[in-house]
């Protein structure tokens, strides 16, 4: 049992100098990531080059899109970069950044990148309030069903026909399990609608592009 403790004691004791660097050994772990962020970009902010960890491009319905990942540069944090491809300059351009509070040292790209985000609900209900007000609550949620990080999703709610009532962007909507965003839940009043009136309302996303993703609609009455 001594010979047992023994050993024990070696294994723990070679363990405990080699991760305080007992010995002077200069020993790097292989793949370490970047130590900091590195991007180069030209005059008209397209991107030369980077030492980022991780690059995925991909299709966003028709157009090319990327992002690249620092799994934990200088910290225990690592940071995402989206470009949208620039037609005109021929050039991936900077669209959005995006930190987490985690390293994300065991992130791979997939084989097949897919971009996809839809609406999961869009539902919502009026009733009067007093003084000839009619208030409109709603749920109205985005997600991301693709495997890639998705950015810049712009979101409408509309009281048709075209009346922009509430825009804004998700500015990231991850991946699974926490691969949804919802557009805040604020109702919006309204003097000219009629009890029994019917009312229609349409949820819109799109990308940053402006290509439309989806769309869906809900009709209501006070």
């Amino acid at each position: 049992m001594a010979f047992y403790r023994f050993l024990l004691f070696i294994f723990f004791s070679a363990f405990f100098f080699g991760a305080c660097g007992g010995g002077g050994s200069d020993y790097t772990p292989p793949n370490e990531p970047a130590s900091n962020i590195v991007v180069n970009e030209d005059a008209n902010g397209c991107l030369i080059s980077s030492n980022a960890d991780l690059t995925i491009d991909y299709l966003i319905v028709d157009k090319n899109a990327r992002n690249m990942i620092w799994t934990c540069p200088d910290s225990n944090m690592s940071e995402k970069q989206f470009y949208t491809y620039n037609y005109t300059n021929q050039c991936y351009q900077k669209a959005h950044t995006y930190n987490t509070l985690a390293c994300l040292s065991n992130e791979t790209a997939p084989a097949a990148p897919l971009f996809d985000v839809t609406i999961s609900q869009f539902t919502g209900n009026m009733y009067p309030i007093g003084g000839g007000v009619v208030t409109f609550n709603h749920n109205a949620v985005a997600e991301n069903n693709g495997n890639v990080d998705a950015f810049a999703v712009q979101w409408e709610i509309i009281r048709e026909p075209g009346q922009v009532l509430k825009s804004g962007t998700f500015d990231h909507v991850p991946l699974y399990p926490f691969n949804f965003q919802s557009v805040p839940g604020i109702p919006v009043n309204f003097t000219d609608i009629a009890i029994g009136q019917s009312v229609r309302f349409t949820f819109q996303i799109s990308s940053a592009f402006g290509d439309i993703l989806d769309s869906q609609s809900i009709t209501l009455q006070p």
